[in-house]
């Protein structure tokens, strides 16, 4: 698994196996560019549609 080895990449004990610039390309290439918190459909979510309504929670709470 990629988080394995960019794991090792940032923190081996041996300095030789440490790569700090790898490990940064490495969790380029896994990370999504978006992420997404999906609701319930219930009469709450229907009424923000209805109502054109948007609700955004902060990053820290996702």
């Amino acid at each position: 698994m990629w988080k394995e080895q960019y794991y090792k990449l940032l923190f081996s004990i041996n300095k030789e196996d440490c790569n700090f610039e790898k490990a940064i390309i490495l969790k380029s290439e896994n990370i999504p560019l978006s992420l997404y918190k999906y609701r319930a459909v219930n009469e709450y979510t229907l009424s923000n549609l209805k109502d054109d309504l948007v609700w955004c929670s902060r990053a820290d709470t996702l």
